[in-house]
């Protein structure tokens, strides 16, 4: 063979291997472009699904506001409330009426908005609602919905399917009770907030040393100097030791408790000594009544106000009904209200949970409690409630 056979020979193998080569790296470089844009897709879809949970809490408390304010507006009950309150969820209407700051947050707009972001990434975004639902617990709302979403991207073919559902539990504190404001003709109003207690009073001790009478008022716990205390007749002097003041500095007081024993005589009006020891914090509000020291919170839930559970309360979309009572189901809510400051024509001597106080129903007699009633005139309470809450003794 000459040597211009064997090097034509050589070039042509050489050629060969160099186009293979450079096929096989532009194959490489495309499989490996499609698998990040393929990845970026499965990515954007992932973080789709992730934002329904956050949104579904937005768009969930924004309903409850925008039908409460469609109550309270329009000065109607809002019949079938889980349907309405879920239509306001979904699309922001109520009776196609398009309702007040549910503009970009109900569920169809985050469908819109989120088909909008997949157009400006260059997918394919298709979103379906299949379910929904929404409830009350409490102060709180309850609520889902399922989505299923089709992404397809057009430069790698990738298409991606998922169905997905989102749960929340939303807080509904600061949104207004409007069965306090369609009964009270719009002239109370109140907005939920959670109590600190489950019942507004309760049995905290019991002294070995006592008086028949009692007092009622805010604790002031181990005052360094009596003197400095303002209104003392409508305050609760608490001391680890009664012995530390004299005893016209504890007389000067509604009542006195002391964690121990006193040694002194010549104490008056009310009294408990020899409670042992019991964690009670400034301002905390007290009845003492015989040898007992009550922890009592009913000022906080009208002044607050403030709610708490109550098996037969109407339950919060029982309230935008206008219901009195709790409907199959829901958990209902009570709280308080002050008599005094309903219109004229509506106060009268009734129980101050407002769902007894506007019921024509029978929850027994209302009675005046020990101390509070003492303060405000007004305040009585159900016999019902009375009974529920183990405080016959404290009725006046």
């Amino acid at each position: 063979m000459s040597k211009g056979m064997v090097y034509t020979s050589f070039a042509m193998i050489a050629s060969a291997l160099m186009i293979s080569a450079a096929f096989t790296l532009g194959y490489s470089e495309t499989q490996s472009s499609d698998a990040t844009r393929i990845s970026e897709a499965s990515f954007f879809m992932d973080s789709v699904l992730q934002d329904m949970d956050r949104s579904l809490s937005m768009a969930t408390r924004r309903a409850f506001a925008a039908s409460i304010n469609y109550v309270i507006v329009n000065n109607q009950p809002l019949s079938s409330p889980e349907k309405n309150v879920s239509s306001a969820l979904v699309n922001g209407t109520i009776s196609g009426q398009e309702l007040e700051n549910m503009e970009n947050v109900s569920i169809e707009s985050w469908e819109s908005r989120v088909r909008s972001i997949a157009s400006d990434s260059s997918y394919e975004l298709e979103t379906e609602i299949r379910g929904y639902g929404i409830n009350s617990s409490g102060i709180r709302s309850e609520s889902y919905y399922e989505v299923f979403a089709r992404l397809k991207d057009p430069v790698s073919l990738a298409r991606f399917n998922r169905t997905e559902t989102a749960y929340t539990s939303t807080s509904l504190t600061g949104l207004e009770d409007p069965m306090i404001t369609l009964r009270s003709k719009a002239r109370y109003v109140s907005k939920y907030g959670k109590c600190s207690f489950s019942r507004p009073l309760e049995s905290i001790e019991t002294a070995d040393i006592y008086s028949e009478e009692y007092g009622y008022g805010n604790a002031v716990v181990n005052p360094s100097d009596v003197s400095s205390v303002a209104d003392k007749s409508d305050k609760v002097l608490v001391a680890s030791d009664i012995d530390g003041y004299t005893v016209s500095e504890a007389n000067s007081f509604a009542a006195a408790v002391s964690e121990s024993a006193n040694t002194s005589s010549g104490y008056s009006g009310a009294y408990a000594f020899d409670i042992g020891s019991v964690s009670i914090e400034d301002n905390q509000s007290l009845l003492v009544d015989g040898e007992t020291v009550w922890r009592t919170d009913f000022t906080e839930m009208f002044r607050e106000p403030c709610y708490i559970e109550d098996s037969h309360g109407p339950g919060v979309l029982d309230r935008m009904e206008n219901r009195l009572v709790s409907d199959s189901g829901r958990n209902g809510i009570a709280t308080m209200i002050d008599v005094s400051e309903l219109p004229r024509e509506l106060r009268r001597q009734e129980s101050a949970i407002p769902y007894v106080y506007f019921n024509s129903s029978e929850y027994g007699a209302a009675r005046q409690i020990k101390g509070v009633s003492d303060e405000y005139s007004w305040f009585y309470l159900d016999q019902d409630h009375i009974d529920e809450w183990g405080v016959n003794s404290l009725v006046k």
